[in-house]
């Protein structure tokens, strides 16, 4: 075969990769957790997850379970004390490779109680949730984040997209000089092809707040 031929084929088909990859699915998990905002406060820091797929339509076998894993870097700015923005870039088995942007605004904010609305996309997905967190210490905060989720995947039209539901819980904890670590548990059902996947999985974080 003739070179220019070998190359053309070789650029089409990283091209169809990429194509796939840009247009992925969500990220498994939304971090950082939602804690008070203080007005010009960033935050930034990194998740690893893991955990198993398989088709939802079924109860699996153990050889039908498919292992997972997804690796994200965040970073927040609060706006105001009530205005939190946050983008995300992640890269995983199922997630593949991407990015986004959400946009969270508290409306009850309390020593220990915190109540908001949390909205966001990125490649063709759209996530909308209610964020909820309870201070157990001064340093240990309890938080879950119920949302719902739709993207694109390998869907070929945008009439027949699935909204899943997700509802993770986390527990986050900050030391005096910013560092915080936390671990989170949920679970994500996500389209491959025509049919819908779920997938269990456990998160561990990190994360600097160089403003405390």
């Amino acid at each position: 075969m003739h070179p220019l031929i070998q190359l053309a084929l070789r650029a089409m088909t990283a091209l169809t990769v990429a194509y796939h990859t840009i247009w992925a699915c969500a990220p498994s998990a939304h971090l950082p957790p939602p804690l008070p905002n203080v007005a010009g406060e960033m935050s930034f820091g990194g998740t690893v997850l893991g955990g198993s797929s398989a088709p939802l339509s079924e109860v699996p076998s153990l050889d039908e379970m498919k292992g997972y894993g997804e690796a994200q870097a965040w970073g927040s700015y609060a706006l105001t004390d009530r205005w939190n923005l946050t983008g995300t870039a992640y890269i995983g088995v199922v997630s593949l490779l991407g990015g986004g942007v959400n946009a969270r605004f508290d409306i009850v904010e309390t020593d220990r109680v915190q109540l908001g609305v949390q909205a966001g996309g990125g490649f063709i997905y759209a996530t909308a949730g209610v964020p909820f967190s309870v201070g157990v210490t001064d340093s240990l905060t309890l938080y879950t984040l119920p949302s719902v989720t739709t993207s694109a995947g390998n869907r070929e039209s945008v009439i027949d997209l699935p909204i899943t539901p997700q509802v993770p819980l986390g527990l986050w904890w900050t030391s005096p000089t910013g560092v915080g670590a936390g671990v989170e548990l949920g679970a994500v059902v996500y389209p491959d092809g025509r049919e819908l996947h779920s997938l269990p999985y456990v998160a561990l974080s990190m994360g600097y707040s160089p403003s405390l």
